[in-house]
C-alpha cells in the first residue's frame, strides 16, 4: 500500500522518494512519526512497524575519495577497523553532517539507502549487512526522519538497482 504523494504535510524530500517508488509501481507502507536522530529515539517510539528498522552509517575512508552508505541490524555495533579491511580502505570514519548533506542533500536521522537518490555523481557504496538478506520487509528513512517506509527486500532491491546503486552484501564482524 502506497500513500498519496500530493499528501499535505509531506515534505518535497520525501515526496520525490515517494513518487519515485509511485512511478515504478514499488509497493511501501509508510508510517509518520515524531522526529527520531538516533537507533534509540527510533526503539522509544511507540509504533508497530510492518519490518525490521534498519541502522545506516555513512562513513568515508581515510583520504575522504571513498563514500559508503553501510545499512545493518539496529543493534549490532560495527567492527570499523574489519570492515575496512574487507574494503581495503586503510581506515573508515564517520563522516560529517556537512558531507552528508553535501553527498545525499539530507540531515542527521534521516539517512538511509532511499537517500542514494541524491547521490547524482555515484559516488556512494551502499554496503548491505547479510544479516538483512532474510528480513522480508526493510523499514527505512524517506529523506526525512519524521517518517518511515517498510518495503519488502524484493521493492527494495528493485529500487537500488533501478537508480544504479546495486547493494554489496557484506559479513559485517560485531565490534564487542
Amino acid at each position: 500500500m502506497s500513500c498519496d504523494p500530493l499528501h499535505s504535510g509531506v515534505d518535497d524530500k520525501e515526496q520525490a522518494v515517494l513518487a519515485l517508488l509511485d512511478s515504478r509501481r514499488l509497493p511501501y507502507v509508510r508510517v509518520a512519526h515524531a522526529a527520531v536522530y538516533t537507533m534509540r529515539d527510533s526503539a522509544a517510539l511507540d509504533i508497530d512497524l510492518p519490518g525490521v528498522r534498519c541502522k545506516n552509517l555513512f562513513l568515508h575512508d581515510k583520504k575522504k575519495r571513498q563514500f559508503f552508505l553501510l545499512t545493518t541490524t539496529p543493534d549490532k555495533t560495527v567492527d570499523l577497523k574489519a570492515l575496512a579491511a574487507s574494503l581495503d580502505c586503510p581506515r573508515l570514519s564517520f563522516a560529517s553532517a556537512a558531507t552528508l548533506a553535501e553527498k545525499l542533500g539530507i540531515g542527521a536521522g534521516a539517512l538511509s539507502p532511499l537517500a542514494l537518490i541524491n547521490d547524482h555523481d555515484g559516488v556512494v557504496q551502499l554496503l548491505f549487512d547479510q544479516d538483512l538478506e532474510a528480513r522480508p520487509v526493510l523499514c527505512f528513512h524517506p529523506l526525512v526522519n519524521t517518517a518511515t517506509l517498510c518495503l519488502t527486500r524484493a521493492a527494495f532491491s528493485a529500487f537500488t538497482d533501478s537508480i544504479g546503486h546495486p547493494r554489496r552484501s557484506m559479513h559485517l564482524t560485531e565490534d564487542h
